[in-house]
């Protein structure tokens, strides 16, 4: 792995080499990426963040359903992994570019002899994005970041969590929070607050505190757990850690007298692990990944990280109106009771359950799907 890295270390040298000759006296382009296949991507990232020391910051499917993952090495820069292709040999893909302007960047770069193609916006990252090629064949790709994109998102992240401001203690309230109406619902230490599904006690086996965290243990049993308060309009949030091949639920306005089952029924926002877990190829248009309103409606213009690390949710609920947003974007929303909402219910899984969607108030609840799972943070203030 040592002469990989000497290699990719070369390789961006001569890029800079390259880029500045063409661009010497106009504004500067920023190394953003490095592209690389690997024989095994799950082997490349371990590598890469375990002995390295890189963060896995997200990972997406490209239009063909190919993974591709982007470790952070900066704020600025990062490292983009993906699977070689059957008919390719493992190495460098491509360099990405961040440029102001993608159609100034390409016109200068024609001007400097080099190929570029069409402009063009991904469906996944929201980037704008032109493929170019210099000499000896290598390519480089032109990234416009706007707001919204997945990139510029997750740089803005990287700034905002490398403030030198204190960093606030998990399970803990400032008086600023407190004094807004946030109320704790997990101390950090003890259960007080929740109860078994359809249970007047917690149960006895298969959640844990550790570590700070509310755990589901894999394989303990114990059931859903819900909120002893019940909701209606209300600002929730909690940071969630899946485990590999993981799956879990955060649902809320939970009626427990809407099924007979020992399963809460009601509104889910999805925790999984989309790239391991069936349940996230499943369902209608990414209706079951992350994030999800489950089997309703796919999220959006997400940032989801990876397996092993927090991700942040929230939940609200104003008057019928309900968002789900993670890790700081809203990625859907939606009016209950609204006909585009029961005409999502008609075709989905929950057609059979009469009086599905219909629930203003109720518990929040956290799923037991079997998997470890993690909560911590978790809050919530009542909005009038």
């Amino acid at each position: 792995m040592r002469g990989v890295v000497l290699f990719l270390a070369g390789i961006l040298v001569g890029s800079f080499i390259q880029v500045a000759t063409a661009q010497q006296e106009r504004e500067p382009l920023m190394l953003n990426h490095v592209a690389v296949s690997v024989p095994d991507l799950d082997e490349g990232i371990r590598y890469y963040t375990k002995a390295l020391g890189l963060k896995e910051a997200f990972t997406f499917r490209d239009a063909r359903g190919t993974p591709i993952s982007y470790l952070q090495i900066s704020r600025n820069t990062f490292l983009e992994l993906q699977p070689t292709a059957a008919d390719s040999q493992p190495g460098l893909l491509h360099v990405g570019l961040e440029v102001a302007d993608v159609e100034a960047a390409g016109a200068e770069f024609r001007r400097n002899g080099l190929t570029v193609g069409t402009p063009s916006t991904s469906t996944r990252t929201h980037a704008v994005i032109s493929q170019a090629t210099g000499i000896n064949g290598l390519r480089f790709e032109l990234l416009e970041f706007g707001p919204d994109s997945l990139q510029r998102r997750v740089m803005d992240e990287w700034r905002r969590s490398s403030a030198t401001l204190p960093a606030q203690a998990p399970n803990t309230l400032t008086a600023t929070e407190a004094a807004a109406g946030w109320t704790l619902l997990f101390d950090g230490r003890t259960t007080a607050g929740w109860r078994g599904f359809k249970s007047a006690s917690f149960p006895a086996a298969g959640w844990v505190v550790d570590d700070g965290a509310l755990r589901h243990v894999a394989g303990q049993g114990g059931g859903d757990i819900v909120t002893t308060e019940q909701y209606d309009n209300f600002d929730f949030q909690l940071e969630w850690k899946i485990s590999p091949a993981g799956n879990s639920g955060i649902k809320y306005l939970i009626d427990e007298n809407l099924t007979s089952g020992r399963s809460g029924l009601g509104f889910e926002m999805q925790v999984l692990d989309d790239e391991r877990h069936p349940d996230a190829k499943a369902g209608k248009g990414g209706n079951r990944i992350a994030g999800a309103l489950y089997d309703l409606i796919a999220p959006a213009n997400r940032v989801l990280h990876p397996v092993g690390q927090w991700n942040h949710a929230r939940v609200v609920s104003r008057n019928g109106h309900v968002e789900h947003w993670l890790n700081g974007a809203k990625v859907l929303e939606f009016e209950i009771g609204s006909p585009d909402m029961k005409a999502l219910i008609a075709g989905s899984k929950y057609n059979v359950n009469p009086g599905f969607g219909d629930v203003r108030r109720g518990h929040i609840l956290l799923q037991d799907h079997a998997d470890d799972a993690w909560f911590r943070n978790i809050r919530i203030r009542r909005l009038d």
